[in-house]
């Protein structure tokens, strides 16, 4: 209970007496309720003292994780930027072409190929300039395709680029069936 004589008693007893009034009951009976009620929040609220100050620490960690994450976000929306921003300065590429070739760059990047957005935003610019423009569908392919020969075959990209270029123009296969007679080879 509060302090006799306090606003905080006088609401009290306010409250008191309209939940004795639609119980039925005396004001004693209520606030000996209230009074059991205030001892378990008095001991609830000392375990959540208690707890909140291992979840105050799970909390800080979370919120560092979280941190961390959008600073990496901010990060990537940066690199994607300027590997954008390269392929435009290095290509003559329509704003549409543009825009789908950004998609190309992250699904390249999300499927794991790459050292960095600007990575791929190089390679796709050398295809580009090799092989022209390119659908977003093609433009995947070879930049994937090119990526694998590198990383499996330690083949340069430039070069297994320019091989398939030729297979491409002397035999009229497409890129995949290019890539894949560069690999069997």
């Amino acid at each position: 209970m509060a302090k006799k004589g306090s606003k905080a008693y006088e609401l009290e007893i306010k409250i008191a007496g309209a939940v004795a009034k639609s119980l039925g009951t005396s004001v004693a009976k209520v606030e000996k309720h209230f009074n059991r009620i205030k001892k378990a929040g008095e001991f609830t609220g000392k375990a959540v003292v208690a707890s909140g100050k291992v979840m105050g620490a799970g909390l800080a960690a979370a919120a560092t994780g979280a941190v961390a994450l959008g600073t990496q976000a901010v990060k990537s929306a940066v690199s994607v930027d300027k590997a954008m921003n390269d392929l435009a300065a290095g290509t003559n590429l329509s704003k549409t072409q543009l825009q789908e070739y950004e998609n190309v760059l992250k699904s390249v990047y999300a499927n794991n190929y790459g050292e960095s957005f600007e990575d791929i935003g190089d390679k796709m610019k050398a295809v580009n300039q090799q092989m022209g423009n390119l659908s977003e569908k093609d433009m995947q392919k070879v930049v994937e395709s090119g990526y694998l020969l590198q990383d499996t075959f330690d083949m340069e990209f430039n070069e297994s680029l320019r091989g398939a270029d030729a297979l491409m123009t002397q035999f009229g296969v497409d890129a995949q069936t290019a890539y894949n007679l560069i690999a069997q080879g």
